[in-house]
């Protein structure tokens, strides 16, 4: 199990990566076409469709598993605390079951959407023609990423449920020790 839970954090920690670059890329692109489009009247024409279409779908795509992996999603604990380690992994788990599948289920149509576009041919028309099925791909992989951290967070929560022992997280203190 640690060895899917690290293989699958290397995936993350690359996605993650390409989630901040896209962050930066954003700021840059939107800051020139700001001052294109003030000092020289003339905007970049590309600059909406590059950052809708590519560099916001990666930047949040590419870091929600990276997130889950951290806990840094949000979460509402009203009765967590006060539950038996058994009792609150269970219970976990079985809503993992549930998000599990629908984040399956995204993955699935996502990447039925991507290759559908692909196959097609299909491009946004805009002042560059580019390719839909590149911007289907972010979405695909991210909730391909996210889908197997889904799946090992539910067997670690059902793995915890029937030993007592806490579910192994990584947290940030963790992270940063390493």
């Amino acid at each position: 199990m640690k060895a899917i839970r690290t293989a699958i954090g290397s995936v993350e920690d690359v996605l993650m990566f390409f989630a901040a670059a896209s962050f930066i890329a954003i700021m840059l692109i939107m800051s020139a076409d700001v001052l294109f489009r003030y000092l020289f009247s003339s905007p970049l024409a590309w600059a909406f469709e590059v950052l809708t279409r590519y560099l916001m779908p990666a930047a949040f795509f590419f870091a929600v598993s990276y997130t889950l992996r951290r806990g840094e999603h949000l979460v509402v604990e009203i009765f967590h605390s006060m539950m038996p380690i058994k009792a609150r992994s269970f219970l976990l788990g079985l809503l993992y079951i549930v998000a599990t599948a629908i984040i399956a289920v995204i993955c699935w149509m996502s990447i039925g959407t991507t290759l559908g576009s692909w196959r097609g041919g299909e491009q946004f028309v805009g002042a560059i023609n580019w390719p839909v099925w590149t911007s289907h791909l972010i979405v695909a992989t991210g909730t391909a990423v996210l889908t197997l951290r889904a799946v090992e967070i539910t067997i670690s929560l059902f793995i915890a449920s029937a030993t007592g022992v806490e579910p192994i997280r990584s947290s940030h203190a963790e992270e940063e020790a390493i």
